[in-house]
């Protein structure tokens, strides 16, 4: 099996939670942040830090904490956002969930964004476009983005190692 099917076997394995599976319990900011992390480490994500979930709040792209506390929505936030910012902007994810849970609730939300991008992860690329359910098919085209997004940056590392590229120094 070569590097790259390798990689992409091991996409299908990826376990993203869904809702029922997120903390059912009020979480710390560090314990937050240690558990988005953990979510996101099999993935080729920056890892967040709690100066970024503070801004995301003062910035408010996700709910405030009661009482330093944060619950499963801004966890579920916390890991699409994390997520979906190496290609979009803040206000657009912000604006993207606030389209999507308008007519749905986040909970069943979340866990369809999930199984699009679990979908994807395991070759299953929906091409039907969801006319009649416009925010299914904004999520199928996020976690598609996501998918190519990693892809992209997997082969150009697998050519990068195999065939190194001397690169002259940009002229100033």
């Amino acid at each position: 099996m070569n590097e790259y099917t390798a990689w992409r076997e091991g996409l299908k394995k990826l376990n993203i939670p869904k809702w029922d599976d997120l903390p059912n319990i009020e979480l710390y900011m560090d314990q937050v942040v240690a558990y988005v992390n953990t979510v996101l480490e099999p993935l080729p994500m920056p890892p967040i830090t709690p100066a970024m979930v503070n801004n995301y709040v003062k910035k408010q792209v996700l709910m405030a904490p009661k009482k330093k506390k944060y619950q499963a929505m801004q966890i579920a936030d916390i890991i699409i956002i994390s997520m979906l910012k190496p290609v979009f902007s803040i206000e657009e994810i912000r604006a993207a969930i606030d389209q999507i849970t308008v007519n749905d609730f986040p909970k069943n939300a979340y866990d369809t964004f999930v199984d699009a991008l679990e979908d994807r992860f395991n070759g299953i690329m929906d091409t039907d476009f969801a006319d009649d359910n416009l925010s299914l098919q904004l999520m199928r085209n996020a976690a598609n983005i996501i998918y190519n997004k990693m892809e992209a940056e997997h082969l150009l590392d697998v050519l990068s190692r195999r065939t190194p590229v001397k690169t002259a120094p940009l002229k100033k």
